[in-house]
């Protein structure tokens, strides 16, 4: 399975994407230095550096970083090598309506 990357500007600093043709399967979150996003993003991972890959989802977490309502709802994102319960946080988090905070015990 051949696997790309893109790393690029957010207004809160680099941010980075990995996956496949199909799946985003990694995030980096923004970072000061495009070398440390590079680091962690691409830990045991081999992937071609594609500047354009998946450009819209780029484009909504940029606008994101703006503070600008997203709704990543259609982006393509597989959720291998997390636990169960993992995957059961992060669905009860996509309840969380937008611009809401939540703690830890609350959601738990």
């Amino acid at each position: 399975m051949a696997l790309y990357y893109s790393i690029f500007e957010t207004q809160w600093g680099w941010f980075g994407i990995l996956g496949d043709e199909g799946d985003v399967l990694r995030t980096c979150l923004p970072a000061r230095s495009r070398r440390a996003v590079q680091t962690s993003l691409l830990a045991g991972a081999g992937a071609e550096y594609k500047p354009n890959y998946k450009k819209s989802i780029q484009k909504n977490i940029q606008e994101y970083f703006e503070g600008k309502c997203v709704d990543f709802e259609m982006a393509p994102v597989r959720l291998e090598g997390l636990t169960d319960f993992q995957k059961a946080i992060l669905w009860l988090l996509k309840t969380v309506p937008y611009g809401q905070r939540i703690t830890y015990g609350q959601l738990a």
